[in-house]
């Protein structure tokens, strides 16, 4: 599929499934509605110690997984032919890279909810501090995106006191603003040679 329609398709499918989550809240009773409403934004507020345990369960299974496929991701790079032609199986390595990466983000929306561009920000400062090769590079942004989480929650715990502002919201303001800066960078650079 063309990436083009593939961007298409998911804003279509975007836009019907926001519908139908408003639907959804608009007749919720308002308990439920105010709950779902901070787990839409993104929020650490109702953590547990089972839900952390049980959110630690799944990266333990998980990120074993994806430390052992570390190794092919680099060749991915080369294209289809340059990693066939160095003995990588190309649709193994694709499929269980994949499972593992969405296993490891639908655990983490699962608990926290939806905080847009942490992996924006996170992977973009891994690479600004030097995290090079596949390995070090997820590593730095794992840690770097739990920080900016927990950093994110402090933050509107005590800046917004009494009101419990979710830290997504906060998550979602700072990579708006950095998504922004990625943008105007190439074409301020293009604009001035």
């Amino acid at each position: 599929m063309p990436p083009q329609r593939l961007v298409l398709a998911g804003v279509g499918l975007s836009a019907a499934a926001g519908a139908l989550v408003v639907m959804l809240l608009a007749r919720s009773p308002l308990h439920i509605a105010t709950t779902a409403y901070a787990w839409l934004a993104g929020s650490v507020f109702g953590a547990t110690l089972p839900s952390v345990a049980s959110l630690a369960a799944c990266l333990a299974l998980l990120l074993p997984l994806l430390a052992g496929l570390a190794r092919g991701l680099p060749l991915l790079a080369l294209g289809e032919d340059g990693a066939r032609s160095l003995g990588l199986p190309l649709a193994r390595q694709r499929l269980l890279t994949a499972l593992a990466a969405v296993g490891l983000a639908a655990a983490a929306i699962a608990h926290v909810g939806a905080m847009a561009f942490v992996d924006l920000i996170a992977s973009h400062l891994a690479r600004r501090l030097g995290c090079r090769g596949a390995m070090v590079l997820a590593a730095g942004a794992f840690w770097i995106g739990a920080l900016l989480v927990v950093a994110a929650d402090l933050a509107a715990r005590t800046l917004f006191q009494p009101l419990d502002v979710p830290a997504g919201i906060l998550v979602a303001a700072l990579g708006a603003c950095f998504f922004v800066y990625l943008l105007a960078r190439p074409a301020a650079r293009g604009s001035s040679s």
